[in-house]
């Protein structure tokens, strides 16, 4: 990071030598300079007039290094969510303090705390990111990719048409990932057991039932598909003339 140094010095036909402490130099007025290591350096800035009279100010600057961004979770792989993951910061900062934690999990949560428990919800593998800053407000990020990986049965399914009148006749589709058993709840009472990823059912009564697949995969872990299609089915009566 560049350092901004300003000159104050007063006269006329001046000409300028600063001396930045780590064997650097510049003769401009106003120069920035950016140091290569964190330490205590000593600032002069000499000006030399018309008639060769020079004057001298020194000025001790610190320069306080980037923390370091580092961090430990106490579980890295699982079979089934939810999972409750517990992570300690480790950062350093030194000669400083770290002033804010932004933790982002993978799987669109954050937190500012320091050493957050966080509940993955869903099967997946997920990145993990911690930024820290210090009291002088400098940064540092660590990405740890693929950090988090939490098995289990991983899918959707559509169905269709999503209304009509009785008897009604509704396909369901799944599309899964590592599943070896489906179990289809239609809504009304009915469950299918024959352990397909396309089934279709008829409905004989109106209402608006919900329908839920679920899936388990070769450890035992269940868990509920997404559906991408309506919520619930809207059945009616047909009309009576």
């Amino acid at each position: 990071e560049d350092i901004v140094f300003t000159n104050t010095s007063t006269g006329t036909g001046l000409t300028f030598l600063w001396n930045f402490g780590d064997s650097n130099i510049d003769n401009t007025t106003n120069p920035s300079h950016s140091y290569s290591d964190s330490g205590t350096y000593t600032v002069a800035l000499t000006a030399t007039d018309i008639n060769g009279c020079d004057s001298t100010l020194s000025q001790v600057i610190n320069i306080i290094p980037f923390p370091t961004t580092d961090f430990y979770v106490d579980t890295f792989v699982t079979n089934c969510p939810p999972v409750i993951i517990n992570f300690t910061d480790m950062s350093t900062a030194i000669n400083d303090s770290i002033v804010s934690w932004i933790w982002d999990f993978g799987d669109g949560a954050t937190s500012n705390v320091q050493n957050p428990v966080h509940t993955y919800s869903s099967p997946g593998t997920f990145d993990v990111t911690l930024v820290v800053t210090n009291s002088t407000g400098c940064q540092d990020t660590l990405i740890d990719s693929l950090l988090i990986k939490i098995g289990g049965p991983l899918g959707s399914y559509i169905f269709s048409p999503t209304s009509g009148c009785t008897p009604l006749e509704v396909v369901f589709n799944a599309f899964v990932e590592n599943t070896i058993k489906y179990q289809w709840d239609f809504g009304d009472g009915t469950i299918d057991t024959l352990n397909k990823d396309s089934v279709g059912h008829i409905y004989i009564e109106p209402g608006n039932p919900t329908p839920v697949l679920v899936l388990t995969d070769s450890t035992g872990c269940s868990l509920p598909a997404i559906s991408l299609s309506s919520t619930s089915i809207t059945i009616d009566q047909p009309f009576e003339f």
